[in-house]
Formats: structure tokens, C-alpha cells, sequence
């Protein structure tokens, strides 16, 4: 156990069989308030822990590790012992790239390439050389409105940052420094109080435009050949993202049993780095689809293993975008959007659980960055017939024997105003007399007659 030699001013502890000693003097230098006292009597007992555990072979209590490095003499006195292990992340530049080093393995590129976009915001906001003791609820907060009134770092314009973009950057740097307290290099997360809503980073509306089948087919009339018009229907009917159709093989194509399917590489959750290649299985080929496919592979015949071999060569994007401007339509996002008219049919016509499974997103997603209301939403309230709505009318055959427990609204007017207890329109002056509420929330004034007196 750590003892306090008050006249010495150090601690004698015992380690590997020998007597070590660490001096307090800045400690106990000086006038001893209460203050002073109290942080004395728990420099003792953290340095009895970091002892114990040295000894024992266990890992110390964190509050006790966290308590001596924020004593910085101590702390490196302690590190000269071997009671605590040495830690070079001092600066929020250290804090990053230490984060990078442990994350790297784990991370798909898109996921590298988004830390490295935000990268530039937190070290220029929070200062590379600061030190990551010194930042505080305060501190992030003020990050927190300097992101606000930042400008896009490539901008000529000097755009400010949009809102979702803003929200992706504090979630990042919020799971930066919880990655710095469970590393013992700083006690709290000052980002802990920052609220982060997922509703934040939803797409604006103007950004989830539907492509309609309309547009699509005069877009197709631009395509050059088949193999341009069987990848326009996988992006546009099966929803794949912008590179998945160009990683697809003809043996991803199954037309052989009861339903023709398709496999639909997945750019999300393959790595190539890592030579891990992952497929959503038992894709549907679409009926509104078959055409182009079957077309392709008649003209394809088997000259490649890839289905698509001749956009693997070019600049596929920039001549799509060519391609939509020759026949005159615009969208904004040129694949997104493509997207989020599969998200969209796929929800309405088949169901939200197929999300998952064809499109490879969840429903969380579809709600957040593809939901829009459609064309086709107003044609299937407006358009099915009405016994095919369902609702409160009654259907022949039914059992209709259970029925509302209150009259509708003009029976009950009607009676109200045949007994004599509401005014026939409402627009009378006011009188005295109890106010009497039906079902159906309406208030009328009601007259002071009785039935008897009728």
C-alpha cells in the first residue's frame, strides 16, 4: 500500500520487491486548505490502486488512471514507474490520426473518404495543436456554430454547409472523443450534450424527385443500343446503385427456374481491398424490365463474362448525363434519383420489407432519404375502385351487423332540432341554457324544454 511521508513529501510504494518513491512537494507546498487536503488524501489512494494493480497484474480502476492524468507532473512521474502506460495522443492532429490507425482496418473506402471530407472541418475549427484536455462543453458548443457559418472547403462561392452535412460532421466528431474517453485520454465526452437527429441528415425534398415512367421512356429512345438500355432498366426498375450493373456477370442472371432472377453486386458492403464481395440474391427481373434484358442478352451472346463489358471501358456517367440531355429531361441527381423511384414503387407496390432484401437499404433509410409522395400514390387513392379502398362503407356480403354507436351528424341535427334542444342553424343569438355535446364533438345550445312539456 502507498504511505504518505510527511516530512519527505512523497509517496513510498513497492514494486517488483523494491521501494519507489514519488515526490509531491507542488502538492503539499504551500498553504494546506481543505481543498488541498482532500485532493492529497485521493492522490493516495489512486496511487495504492495503480500499485495494487501493477503488482497483482489487473487492469487499475479508470477513475483512479483518469484522476492521475490530469495532474500532468504526476502523471508523467507515474509513466517513469510503469504504473500507468505511456499515451502520445495529446493534440486533437494525435487524437485523429490514432483513431484512423484503429479504424482503418474495419472501414469500407466511401466510409475512409467521408472521415478524410471531415477531417479538414475538425482540425481547423478545434485547432491541430490543442489540447484535447482543455476542450470542453463550452468549446463544443462554439464548434458546434462555427460549423453553422462555415463555407464548403472547395467552394468559389463561399456556399455555406448544408444542413445534413453539418449533422454528419458533429456525429463524427462526437464518436471521436467517445473514442478518446473509453481510451482513458480524457475523462468525459464534451460532445455528449450535442443532439444529433437523424432527421437532420434527410435529403431535401427537391433532391427526392421521382423519376416517371414517362420520362424514362423517352430517355430510352437516346440510348444507343441494347446494352445502354438493359443497364438504364437495372438502374431504374431494380434500383441499383451507379457502379453496381457494371459488376454484374451474365452467370449473376438465372432465368432458368420458375422466376427469373438476378444477383446485384453490392457496393455498400463489398471491399474489394479485402477481395470480400457481397450480392443481394434473388433480385426480381421486373416484368417492366424482361424486355431490355432479354434484348442485351441476345445481341451479349456470351463475348464476356461481364454483363455489361463495353461501359466497363468508358466514362459511363458522363456519357448517361449526355445521353439524358440529348432527350431533353433533367433531374437532379443523375443515379440517386433513379433510386428513388425503385425505393418508392418497390414500398408502395410490393411492400417495405422487400426494401432491404432488393434494394439493399433499410426502411429507416427509404423514410429518411427516398420517401416522397407520388403520381402514383394520388392514382391509387383516386383511381381503385371504391369497394377496393376499404374505409367505413359497407360491402355487400359482409357481416355488417356491429355499426357505429352514434347517428350520423345531419340524422342528429335533425332530431336536436325536431325536440326543440338546437337552433335549426347554429346562428341565433345565444341564449341561456346548458350546452349539450353529442358524439360527434359538435356543441349546440339547448332550450329548457322538457318532454313533458311537449
Amino acid at each position: 500500500m502507498a504511505t504518505y511521508e510527511k516530512k519527505n513529501k512523497r509517496i513510498s510504494i513497492k514494486l517488483d520487491g523494491r521501494r519507489r518513491y514519488l515526490r509531491i512537494s507542488k502538492l503539499v507546498s504551500g498553504k494546506q486548505t481543505q481543498s488541498k487536503k482532500r485532493l492529497l488524501a485521493k492522490v493516495i489512494d489512486w496511487i495504492s490502486e495503480l500499485e495494487i494493480a501493477a503488482t497483482a497484474g489487473f487492469t487499475p480502476d479508470p477513475s483512479a488512471v483518469q484522476g492521475i492524468r490530469n495532474i500532468d507532473w504526476l502523471c508523467n512521474s507515474c509513466v517513469k514507474l510503469g504504473l500507468l502506460a505511456k499515451v502520445d495522443v495529446i493534440s486533437v492532429s494525435d487524437l485523429v490520426e490514432d483513431y484512423f490507425e484503429f479504424k482503418k482496418d474495419c472501414w469500407q473506402q466511401a466510409t475512409k473518404d467521408a472521415w478524410k471530407r471531415a477531417r479538414f472541418y475538425i482540425t481547423d475549427l478545434l485547432g491541430e495543436s490543442t489540447s484535447i484536455k482543455s476542450i470542453n462543453a463550452a468549446t463544443a458548443d462554439k464548434f458546434c456554430s462555427d460549423l453553422a457559418n462555415a463555407s464548403q472547403r472547395r467552394s468559389k462561392q463561399s456556399k455555406p454547409l448544408a444542413k445534413g452535412t453539418r449533422s454528419k460532421i458533429t456525429k463524427r466528431v462526437r464518436e471521436l472523443f467517445k473514442y478518446a474517453t473509453k481510451q482513458q485520454y480524457i475523462p468525459v465526452n464534451p460532445f455528449e450534450h450535442i443532439i444529433c437527429k437523424s432527421s437532420d441528415e434527410a435529403k431535401p425534398e427537391h433532391l427526392k424527385f421521382d423519376v416517371t415512367p414517362e420520362i424514362i421512356d423517352r430517355v430510352m429512345a437516346w440510348m444507343p443500343d441494347a446494352e445502354w438500355r438493359c443497364a438504364l432498366a437495372i438502374w431504374y426498375w431494380a434500383g441499383a446503385r451507379q457502379s453496381e450493373p457494371i459488376e454484374m456477370k451474365v452467370s449473376d442472371i438465372h432465368l432458368e427456374g420458375e422466376f427469373p432472377t438476378m444477383d446485384i453486386y453490392d457496393c455498400k458492403e463489398s471491399k474489394k481491398e479485402k477481395a470480400i464481395e457481397v450480392k443481394r440474391m434473388g433480385v426480381p427481373v421486373f416484368p417492366e424490365m424482361a424486355s431490355y434484358l432479354y434484348d442485351w442478352l441476345e445481341v451479349h451472346d456470351g463475348q464476356s463474362e461481364w454483363l455489361f463489358p463495353n461501359l466497363r471501358k468508358i466514362d459511363f456517367a458522363s456519357k448517361f448525363r449526355y445521353l439524358r440531355a440529348k432527350s431533353g429531361y433533367e433531374w437532379p441527381k443523375l443515379f440517386n434519383n433513379l433510386r428513388v423511384a425503385a425505393s418508392n414503387r418497390i414500398a408502395r407496390d410490393y411492400g417495405e420489407r422487400y426494401l432491404k432484401p432488393w434494394l439493399g437499404h433499410t426502411v429507416k433509410t427509404h423514410t429518411t432519404n427516398y420517401k416522397s409522395i407520388t403520381k402514383a400514390d394520388y392514382e391509387m387513392v383516386f383511381g381503385a375502385p371504391l369497394e377496393q379502398r376499404g374505409g367505413s362503407q359497407e360491402i355487400v356480403g359482409k357481416n355488417t351487423s356491429h355499426k357505429k354507436s352514434h347517428k350520423p351528424l345531419h340524422e342528429t341535427v335533425r332530431l336536436a332540432t325536431e325536440y326543440g334542444y338546437a337552433t335549426p342553424t347554429g346562428l341565433e343569438p345565444a341564449t341561456t341554457g346548458s350546452t349539450v355535446r353529442y358524439s360527434n364533438q359538435l356543441s349546440y345550445r339547448a332550450k329548457r324544454v322538457s318532454f313533458r312539456d311537449k
